[in-house]
């Protein structure tokens, strides 16, 4: 252990050393973490928030906190040297990282340390309930007990799960696309091209680049951050022999050296030549009708009778269904998606007496849109004139 930690600073480097002094690194948190959530208990469904109950949330911290004192001193008094040694140690380097570590290396000691907490908490009420304080041990048990469920249930709540059928699709992209990059993504997917998409030396957009890829105006786009396609500049995407696009109502058409190979729910594959094409991204012009999404239903009216697409953009974890005339056609639920991004819904044929959506919990700022699916595969709601009689190519 000591040879490692001695040779640590040669392979991690000065620059991320550094980060991890520096107050300002919060990596995917708001803000630097309150001291207090070190106790565990913490009712809120994001632990970067504070609670809404503020009063309650206090009673529970005191009694939590009491608990464990009287439970590492008990341990002590019985020469339980363990759990002493225990408690000491990672409440140390809690306060250590948390006085000295950037706010978001202090989390990570601080969520490391908590759990001490809530044990010694616990040996605190078994130790009153042995020394025949049974009431006042059961009901401090109890409090301690109730702050962590609490905790926990809200948590649980308020989880995002992996979009698996997604990642799944791009584990398909890159088997059956091996060796055909190298390869962009212009989404927010660090799985996608770290991992499922490795085979096709694939970078993102604004995340993991060896090449640069610059918008139009030279900058280029902060971590977690997305554009629209017609966005960057187009000498940079030529770099690219193929493009994995989210597949989109609203997005542009990649420049026409670039043919569409392949096709799933989530995900359009685009590819070019060997001989690079000059071109530009065609920017989207319209044709989507974009509808803010509330709580309950969303009417959506056609003009005229067609095949058309229900789109929703943004996450929603509750379930989102598709009604025309009151008759259920399709239904998702729990879609995660990063920013600017769209799942498609159901596809169908409707008549212009109109069809209404059935939103669960949709997120914040969430639209829907339809879109004119004649033509589909070379992006209709572009509005190219040879849509119509063009096929979308299907998954192998």
């Amino acid at each position: 252990m000591i040879p490692s930690l001695t040779v640590a600073r040669f392979f991690l480097g000065e620059g991320v050393l550094g980060s991890l002094r520096n107050s300002g690194e919060l990596g995917n948190l708001i803000a630097p973490l309150s001291p207090l959530q070190l106790a565990g208990v913490w009712p809120t469904g994001d632990f970067r928030l504070r609670p809404e109950d503020l009063t309650v949330t206090y009673v529970l911290l005191v009694v939590v906190v009491l608990a464990a004192v009287v439970g590492i001193v008990f341990a002590l008094s019985r020469r339980a040297w363990e759990i002493g040694l225990y408690a000491a140690s990672v409440l140390v380097a809690a306060i250590a990282f948390g006085l000295f570590g950037s706010p978001w290396l202090a989390g990570k000691a601080f969520a490391i340390a908590s759990p001490v907490i809530v044990f010694s908490a616990v040996v605190g009420c078994s130790a009153v309930v042995a020394r025949g304080r049974r009431v006042e041990g059961l009901v401090a048990l109890a409090a301690v007990a109730l702050g962590v469920l609490w905790s926990n249930s809200l948590a649980f709540r308020e989880v995002n799960l992996a979009p698996r059928a997604q990642l799944a699709e791009l584990e398909r992209i890159g088997e059956e696309l091996a060796g055909t990059g190298p390869a962009l993504m212009t989404e927010y997917q660090p799985y996608g091209v770290r991992h499922f998409l490795r085979r096709l030396d694939a970078e993102g957009a604004s995340e993991l680049r060896r090449r640069t890829v610059a918008l139009r105006d030279g900058s280029s786009l902060a971590k977690g951050r997305f554009a629209d396609l017609s966005a960057f500049r187009p000498a940079d995407l030529h770099e690219y022999r193929t493009l994995v696009l989210r597949r989109s109502p609203v997005a542009s058409r990649p420049p026409s050296a670039y043919r569409l190979t392949w096709s799933g729910r989530y995900y359009d594959v685009w590819r070019r030549g060997d001989a690079i094409a000059v071109g530009a991204a065609l920017p989207c012009s319209g044709g989507a009708t974009q509808l803010p999404v509330r709580r309950g239903p969303v009417d959506v009216r056609v003009a005229r009778p067609g095949h058309y697409e229900i789109w929703v953009g943004g996450s929603f974890r509750g379930r989102l269904e598709t009604l025309v005339d009151g008759r259920r056609i399709g239904s998702a639920r729990h879609q995660l998606s990063s920013e600017g991004q769209y799942v498609s819904l159901v596809r169908s044929r409707w008549s212009p007496e109109g069809t209404r959506s059935r939103c669960g919990r949709p997120v914040r700022g969430s639209t829907l849109a339809r879109e004119d699916l004649r033509g589909r595969s070379a992006r209709s709601f572009c509005q190219r004139p040879t849509a119509a009689s063009q096929r979308r190519p299907r998954k192998r």
